[in-house]
């Protein structure tokens, strides 16, 4: 059995971070709102992949959160613990309900399972390694989950690029 995880083992901004995810009412896309500013859960969540502790504060997340806060530690869990990842989509898809959303400037619902992993022909398919650039420079109308990584690159590149501007 994996040891509780403490917050404080994290630096003080990616604790912060991760409190933000933890408590989160929307699943954010990357940019939100009337001026589609990047989103904060996006840098949060690019912040929190950064820390040496990251595995075990997405594990954390995914455990302890609510849907919202389950699903940014499942999209972190894409990138640093692949066999949690992959149960965790099932968990996630079996637990049911709904995902509160908030995309540009409006809030969605929707269930959670076809948030997580969609059914859809356009779905992008990004691995752990790959950037989101992939998917932007192949000139295809696409959709986005968090099962074929689409979602979770996405947050890492927005966020990463906010961060190079300032």
């Amino acid at each position: 059995m994996k040891e509780a995880f403490d917050p404080k083992t994290l630096s003080a901004e990616a604790r912060e971070a991760y409190e933000s995810l933890l408590r989160t009412r929307f699943v954010e896309d990357s940019h939100v709102g009337y001026a589609g500013k990047v989103s904060t859960n996006a840098i949060d969540f690019e912040m929190l992949l950064s820390e040496n502790q990251a595995d075990a504060a997405f594990g954390s997340l995914f455990q302890e959160g609510s849907v919202e806060a389950r699903v940014y530690g499942l999209s972190g869990l894409f990138f640093t613990d692949r066999e949690a990842f992959t149960n965790g989509i099932a968990e996630l898809k079996r637990a049911g309900g709904d995902v509160a959303r908030l995309t540009g400037c409006l809030a969605v619902s929707e269930p959670v399972a076809d948030f997580v992993e969609r059914s859809s022909n356009d779905v992008a398919i990004i691995e752990p390694e790959e950037s989101f650039e992939k998917i932007l420079d192949s000139g295809r109308s696409f959709s986005l989950d968090v099962a074929h990584g689409g979602f979770p690159t996405m947050l890492v590149y927005y966020a990463r690029k906010e961060k190079e501007a300032k």
